[in-house]
């Protein structure tokens, strides 16, 4: 037993080598044929990305990261949001947050208006690394007011597999404000929610937890009615900057529009987003005006007898984006690798999924389909990244491939790529695809 549980550690150890070496050698090569000719920025280490998983380096050079809203530490963010705050937190509690590794927004709450706003807590994690088998979460949570200040904040223990529900959370987080936004962070997963309540009827709305935004949103409906009226509610996550919001009609035409300075964990709230346009309904398109803000929003569709639900934003891709999905077929090139290739892609807003297949010519691999995933991305020089996770391979071991476009000109595409894997190959190379046909004729 000693014997196999020493090999599972080496192998484990040399894995985590590995991957360390593949990164560094990868961020290096990236640097090198990005912005030519120009210094180089340094890269940013994120501590938490998307819901807590710890990274500890990225393939992405600066520009492609700055403004993240979670490249901050959590200590730091307690420390922005007390900045102008009379909620303070001591020391002792700025150094335990950092054993926390999990985040997730509400973007909303209230006791305001007639109503009230309770909060629920799931723990549905089974295993943790830290903590066994059936683990309890620790969580901390964090009232925001409007101007992005510390308003109040509480902790709390939830078993395995329970449900927390604290009623009237401000009160129970001591808040000293009306409506605001909660900052919630925990040591193992948990799945957050909230029920704004009306007070006269006891009817509620719900809003889940979320940890995704993004610079360019969309409500997909609104109204303003006899019978019914719909808020709007921005809060930005990124530095302060300007937000346009565009009310459009079921047609697509703009008919009203408002820019709003949002500052730094700043939420911007109306409470009848269509009231210019009385007598209407229709989508709303939300806009960071620069790369500051990082943003979330809902909306709350309201009726006359007070009942009401969030419609929640959905994340739009950049304005100069084109939706590329479908079969696409060309080469790989590098010094050693000379593939024929075959795409199929897939799109969801601003992310990518698909396969690469080698349909022909040399590739290190014994593979011959790679799962891809990957993301659009707000840059000069590249708008497209493609990567496979770490695969393993009888031939190479573990390997990892990366294609970086720049913006897609009629049906063709072509950028750079990146190969390594344990046999020591590692090389930059070029591909070139051309669009051949539509996913569901495959």
């Amino acid at each position: 037993m000693f014997g196999r549980d020493q090999f599972i550690r080496r192998s484990f150890v040399n894995t985590l080598s590995l991957r360390f070496l593949l990164l560094t050698s990868l961020t290096l090569i990236i640097l090198s044929f990005h912005c030519p000719g120009q210094e180089q920025s340094p890269m940013l280490t994120i501590p938490l990305h998307q819901g807590g998983t710890p990274t500890s380096a990225s393939f992405l050079p600066e520009p492609l990261q700055k403004n993240h809203p979670l490249k901050l530490s959590v200590k730091e963010t307690l420390l922005r949001l007390q900045r102008n705050s009379t909620h303070k937190l001591d020391k002792k509690a700025l150094t335990a947050v950092q054993g926390y590794s999990y985040i997730t927004i509400i973007p909303f709450v209230s006791r305001q208006s007639g109503v009230r706003t309770n909060l629920g807590l799931n723990n549905f994690t089974l295993s943790s690394v830290v903590s066994g088998d059936k683990p309890s979460a620790n969580v901390l949570i964090f009232l925001v007011d409007q101007q992005g200040s510390m308003a109040g904040s509480n902790s709390y223990v939830i078993g395995f597999n329970e449900l927390l529900q604290i009623n009237d959370v401000i009160m129970d987080l001591q808040g000293d404000v009306d409506r605001g936004w909660l900052y919630i962070i925990s040591d193992e997963p948990i799945s957050p929610w909230a029920s704004v309540i009306l007070n006269s009827t006891n009817d509620p709305s719900i809003e889940l937890g979320t940890r995704f935004g993004g610079r360019r949103l969309a409500i997909q409906s609104s109204v303003k009615t006899d019978t019914f009226i719909s808020s709007l509610i921005i809060l930005n996550l990124g530095d302060g900057g300007n937000v346009k919001v565009r009310v459009y009609d079921p047609q697509g035409q703009e008919i009203s529009s408002k820019e709003v300075f949002i500052q730094s964990f700043g939420l911007f709230l109306d409470d009848d987003i269509r009231q210019e346009v009385s007598g209407t309904f229709g989508q709303i398109v939300i806009e960071a005006v620069d790369d500051k803000p990082y943003l979330l929003a809902s909306s709350i569709v309201k009726s006359t007898n007070g009942t009401g639900a969030f419609f929640p934003a959905t994340t739009l891709p950049a304005l100069n984006v084109k939706s590329i999905a479908g079969i696409w077929e060309g080469s790989l090139v590098g010094t050693t690798i000379n593939a024929k290739i075959r795409v199929i892609l897939n799109q969801e807003g601003g992310y990518l999924f698909g396969s690469l297949d080698v349909t022909g010519g040399t590739f290190p691999t014994t593979s011959s389909s790679i799962s891809m995933s990957g993301f659009i991305i707000n840059d000069v020089t590249y708008q497209y990244l493609l990567e496979s996770d770490d695969h393993f391979d009888s031939a190479v071991s573990f390997y990892t491939l990366h294609l970086y476009a720049p913006p897609v000109t009629g049906l063709k595409m072509s950028g750079k790529t990146l190969y390594a894997d344990e046999k020591g190959l590692r090389e930059t190379g070029t591909f070139t695809l051309e669009r051949t046909g539509d996913i569901s004729a495959n």
